[in-house]
């Protein structure tokens, strides 16, 4: 049995290896051959990527989640550890059918934990980045109310942004070193388009705005930022109705109930107590 199971992790490890090779080949198979279907198809899953990553591919993620390889090898170890210790105080019987059931559901969590772990950190990060940018947009347009151009000012501002909020701060930080290569007004338009959340749309824009029509910013960066807080507040009060209706069960659960057992616990008592007697 303990063969059966030593098997099937090996088998497991090697497909992985094998599905990692495969998908090499193809993206180089795609990259040599440059035709049309296949760049459709292509530009396509790239599109729709972007729509699923967002900002995941600027923000700054622990070492072992830039390759989900080492993630999926890191759950498989974790996962034999445990399921040894469970064959060795005797809680799992070591039959076919039990390692079967084990090397599926390790299976089916290798495949789908990473993506889970991966998207709950990094919505994490953009929903703290978000709420963080207008302080952001405050300090930008002070910076441009003070003399200093947009670039110089996004600059200064990443810099000096790092204790609040590093992951705005690097990306600010890549997209100023972008525009020293490509120009300002490309690298923002770059962004833009990675980028699906609104909040990040709309500096975006108003950024491009200033940098074609050659108009001043600070006002637009202020009444931007009011009305990022605005849309926020309207999000949390959103929120907050909506916590109202779903305590409404629990309340009746766990407060009702209770309340009117004890209420009538003592006259049912009475009753048992006269039902016995007579």
């Amino acid at each position: 049995m303990n063969i059966i199971f030593i098997a099937m992790v090996l088998f497991g490890f090697i497909s992985l290896l094998i599905s990692k090779k495969k998908s090499n080949k193809k993206e180089i198979y795609n990259k040599i051959n440059n035709d049309n279907d296949s760049s459709t198809k292509i530009e396509k899953n790239k599109s729709k990527n972007q729509q699923e990553i967002g900002l995941s591919s600027f923000i700054k993620l622990p070492y072992i989640l830039h390759n989900v390889t080492y993630l999926k090898i890191l759950i498989i170890s974790l996962f034999l550890i445990v399921m040894l210790i469970l064959v060795k105080s005797s809680i799992i019987t070591t039959n076919s059918m039990s390692f079967l059931m084990i090397g599926m559901i390790m299976l089916i969590t290798t495949i789908y934990l990473p993506k889970v772990i991966i998207r709950n950190i990094v919505n994490k990060k953009i929903k703290n980045m978000l709420n963080s940018l207008p302080f952001f947009i405050d300090i930008t347009a002070a910076c441009v109310q003070s003399g200093m151009t947009i670039d110089s000012a996004l600059s200064y501002t990443a810099k000096r942004f790092k204790l609040i909020n590093i992951d705005l701060s690097l990306i600010i930080a890549k997209i100023t070193k972008r525009a020293e290569i490509n120009g300002l007004e490309s690298a923002i338009k770059e962004f833009q388009q990675l980028s699906t959340e609104t909040e990040i749309k709309m500096f975006c824009s108003a950024l491009q705005y200033s940098i074609s029509f050659g108009s001043t910013v600070y006002e637009q960066l202020i009444k931007l930022s009011q009305d990022m807080r605005e849309m926020q507040l309207l999000v949390t009060e959103e929120k907050n109705s909506k916590l109202s209706t779903k305590l409404t069960f629990p309340m009746f659960l766990f407060i009702l109930i209770p309340f009117v057992v004890l209420v009538i616990s003592p006259s049912v008592l009475e009753l048992l107590k006269y039902v016995q007697t007579m």
